[in-house]
């Protein structure tokens, strides 16, 4: 019994040896000795066919624009291709994109409201006055005298009106008008408008405003700075820059303008014959030479 079960055995392990040297034997003839299998050929139709799509693809890849893919020889090309391109750039679109972003970033910057329109100018008056005569008077004059106004279009009812106050008017003819000026209107220095307005409608007929200068009266141009009985004694500057004295009487003129009307201790009355002016001057301490 022992004598089967050994020789059992090792007809297995026989037979497991032979089935394993099959299988490594298998292995190496399909690893080292086996050929690839034959392609399948085309047949001509076919064949023509594939390399017609194949040049349709090709084309259709030559005209398609290729992307920027950032890589140095895309890039390359690109600056290339823009160092060739030799036409003039337009600056002002570039300006004025950069002023409008300015200006809409900037919440700063107000435009300034629009300067209102100019007012129209006044239409000049219907009636003109041209000149005065005379121009000007000399306050405290105790004397009326004829104001003479001249101009244009003085309608037939031409008033002449100082300083706002209607005169009475005398129309000499249609260029000329006149009034009586009495020493209480320009008794103390100023300027007074002179105008013409016609008296039944002043708002429509109406001229330009011309002024009567009112100046001051010329003070003496001496000093009384001594008495001796009736006579006064005058200083004075002359000619050659020294100073003078005059011996003067009542009645007696200096500089054929001042009359003496009185000497007292205490000063002297004059007249100023231009203007029947009359001024008093206070006796001034006498300088010594």
């Amino acid at each position: 019994m022992a004598g089967k079960k050994a020789s059992s055995d090792k007809i297995k392990k026989i037979a497991l040896a032979v089935l394993g040297a099959a299988f490594v034997l298998v292995f190496v003839k399909q690893l080292f000795f086996s050929s690839s299998p034959p392609r399948p050929r085309l047949s001509p139709d076919a064949a023509a066919r594939q390399q017609s799509a194949v040049s349709g693809a090709s084309a259709a890849q030559e005209q398609t624009p290729t992307r920027s893919t950032g890589k140095p020889r895309d890039k390359e090309t690109q600056l290339q291709s823009l160092m060739a391109d030799t036409s003039p750039l337009d600056f002002s679109l570039l300006t004025a994109s950069t002023k409008a972003s300015e200006v809409s970033r900037n919440i700063f910057d107000f435009k300034p409201p629009p300067l209102p329109p100019e007012p129209k100018p006044s239409p000049p008056p219907p009636i003109g006055i041209q000149y005065l005569q005379p121009q000007a008077a000399v306050a405290g004059t105790p004397r009326e005298f004829t104001l003479m106004v001249f101009g244009r279009s003085f309608p037939p009812d031409a008033q002449i009106v100082l300083g706002g106050s209607p005169k009475p008017t005398k129309r000499v003819n249609d260029s000329q008008l006149s009034t009586m000026m009495v020493a209480a209107e320009y008794a103390s220095p100023r300027s007074i408008p002179v105008e013409v307005k016609s008296q039944s409608e002043p708002s429509k007929f109406y001229s330009n405003q011309i002024p009567l200068m009112i100046q001051q009266a010329p003070p003496p141009p001496f000093k009384f700075v001594g008495r001796i009985g009736d006579i006064g004694v005058f200083e004075m500057m002359g000619a050659n820059g020294q100073r003078e004295y005059l011996r003067l009487r009542r009645s007696d003129t200096i500089q054929s303008v001042w009359r003496i009307d009185n000497i007292s201790d205490s000063g002297v009355d004059l007249t100023d014959t231009r203007y029947d002016i009359k001024r008093r001057i206070a006796l001034e301490e006498r300088r010594s030479q």
